[in-house]
């Protein structure tokens, strides 16, 4: 009888039936701990009651609002929370929007001082300055891209510092356009919030943890070659005329079968700005290929969900 049990166990596992299972067992190690988010927490406060300050006394033009984004706070983030995504939202007094890319300083703007050399707001000189205020405090800051990265190494965190202006009708907010250029980029972090929430919803909970292995693949098997926003985007793209997932197998299966269409290039899940990608190559694009290929293989169904964790490592 006891074995005749634990073989309908293992049939249901395979056929990826059930919400735990294998990859239920996965995503308990690669979630992150509450630990973890406490530690998050407490260290977003802290940095944000700094940089507060620093605007009071003129270091960096000052802070009106800040809110968590990213994949963190959309929920799809795996350990360790090496990028903690904070949103500074700065003071747009003495400032012209022209588009979506360049931003006017008035004459008498305490923006004067980080204009470019065409007379616009540098996004660059915004970055450099927040990242002058902070070494007297964190040892480990350095400008990523878009962000101002401060390595934790204690706790193993990254908070990554996104100066940003808001619009009259807030529909969308601006912040560094990131590749060495001093303009800037249309976005809605909570608009992607949204989005995701709600197909999340749609099927069942199980399309954030779905996000969480894709990740987890593209860090154990795909050498992180896919950025973590191009990973959710497709996610997007792919279930959002999807009938809901009964288990993370059969989601997986979705994906992956779906996957090569959005690796170059996945349109902008908000409909504000450009397709997304994560720079690839031709020779990435077909490593990439490979490697979704092998996924698809123990994601047949003549694979139990067993191989495919295994396969992930």
């Amino acid at each position: 009888m006891r074995d005749k049990k634990y073989t309908l166990l293992s049939i249901l596992l395979s056929l990826g039936s059930t919400k735990g299972g294998k990859v239920g067992f996965l995503l308990n190690q690669i979630r992150p701990s509450q630990s973890e988010i406490d530690q998050a927490s407490k260290s977003h406060n802290y940095v944000i009651y700094i940089l507060k300050k620093k605007g009071e006394s003129g270091d960096i033009p000052p802070i009106v609002n800040d809110f968590l984004t990213g994949s963190y706070k959309r929920g799809t983030k795996i350990t360790p929370l090496d990028d903690v995504d904070i949103f500074i939202i700065l003071n747009g007094s003495g400032l012209i929007l022209y588009d979506s890319n360049r931003i006017g300083v008035e004459d008498d703007s305490i923006y004067g001082a980080y204009k470019d050399d065409h007379g616009f707001l540098s996004s660059i000189k915004i970055l450099e300055a927040f990242k002058r205020t902070l070494p007297d405090i964190y040892s480990n800051v350095k400008r990523d891209g878009q962000a101002l990265n401060i390595w934790l190494s204690s706790y193993d965190i990254g908070l990554d510092l996104v100066p940003s202006f808001t619009t009259k009708d807030k529909d969308y907010y601006l912040i560094p356009y990131g590749h060495g250029k001093n303009t800037w980029l249309k976005t809605n972090p909570q608009k992607d919030e949204e989005i995701v929430n709600e197909l999340d919803k749609r099927h069942n909970g199980l399309l954030k943890d779905i996000i969480r292995v894709v990740k987890y693949w593209n860090k154990k098997k795909n050498r992180n070659r896919l950025r973590s926003y191009h990973i959710e985007a497709i996610a997007v793209n792919v279930f959002q005329y999807q009938s809901s997932i009964r288990s993370y197998i059969e989601g997986l299966r979705i994906y992956f079968q779906n996957f090569i269409y959005y690796v170059s290039s996945c349109p902008d899940p908000t409909g504000l700005g450009e397709p997304i990608t994560s720079n690839l190559d031709w020779n990435q694009i077909n490593l990439t290929q490979q490697e979704i290929n092998k996924a698809l293989l123990y994601l047949n169904w003549w694979h139990s969900e067993e191989d495919f964790v295994n396969y992930l490592g």
